[in-house]
Formats: C-alpha cells, structure tokens, sequence
C-alpha cells in the first residue's frame, strides 16, 4: 500500500511535533478516528521514520557542533553536564563506564557487608582474639584495611 497524498500531509506534521491531533485532522480535513488509524498503520509509521532520518541525517554534523557548543559553553553547568554526558555516551563512553562504577560499587557495598556478618559472627562466638583490622581484597589483589 503507497501513502496518499494526505498521508504523506499527516507524516509531515506529525514529525514536525507542533500540533496537536486535533488541530492536524482539522488542518487535513478528516477525523481524528483517521490520523489515529493512519499513526497505527507500519507504512505510516515508518514513512515518520524514514522523514526523521532524512531531515536528521542531512544535519548530524550541525547538530553534534551544537552539542559540542553547549558542552563548553552551556549557559549553566547542568547545561554542560547534559551535553557532555551525551556526547561521550555517542562515542562509547558514557554508560559503560557509569555501569562499570555502579557495579563496581556494588561489589564494594557486598564485600563490606560480608565483612560486618563475619564481625558480628566472631563477636557472637565470643572470639575475642580476633583483629580489630579487617582486610578486604578485591579481585586486583589490593587492600581497603577498615579499623572497628
């Protein structure tokens, strides 16, 4: 099935994103029941898609000097941060570095937690000769001595 012209009208606004379903069925002369059938139909759908990667893609380059803008010069440092974050995240290194430092904190909050359990453990046994240092080494062979 080929879009029809009224369709490919409905693509447009719908991507452009400035109005409201309404105010598009109103603008095409048809009913809401329709744009609202036609939004549910994969040729129109991808016809949105496909309009998105043409119009985008034309403008990658302008848009990432934007971003980079933003990122050094961002009227306020969350600004920065955003733009920042983005950006590394495109080029591979936002998110897998985030997951790396929130699993490795977890692993951290795990072995101290265990720690405690042993602590407690031996304290319960009424082991008094146990060491007031507990030492946590992780799997890098590195030491994080604790006092109680």
């Amino acid at each position: 099935m080929t879009l029809r012209k009224k369709q490919l009208e409905a693509v447009r606004l719908v991507f452009e994103g400035r109005k409201n379903h309404s105010e598009i069925a109103k603008e095409l002369k048809i009913s809401e029941r329709t744009l609202y059938n036609w939004k549910h139909d994969p040729e129109f759908n991808q016809a949105v898609i496909d309009l998105g990667n043409e119009t985008l893609g034309s403008n990658v380059g302008k848009l990432m000097a934007n971003m980079t803008r933003l990122a050094f010069r961002g009227r306020n440092d969350y600004v920065k941060l955003q733009a920042t974050t983005y950006l590394l995240d495109k080029v591979g290194f936002g998110l897998r570095d985030q997951q790396q430092i929130n699993e490795s904190n977890e692993r951290l909050r795990k072995l101290r937690a265990e720690a405690d359990i042993a602590s407690a453990k031996a304290e319960e046994y009424g082991n008094d000769d146990t060491d007031d240092n507990i030492v946590i080494v992780d799997k890098w062979g590195d030491e994080d001595e604790s006092d109680d």
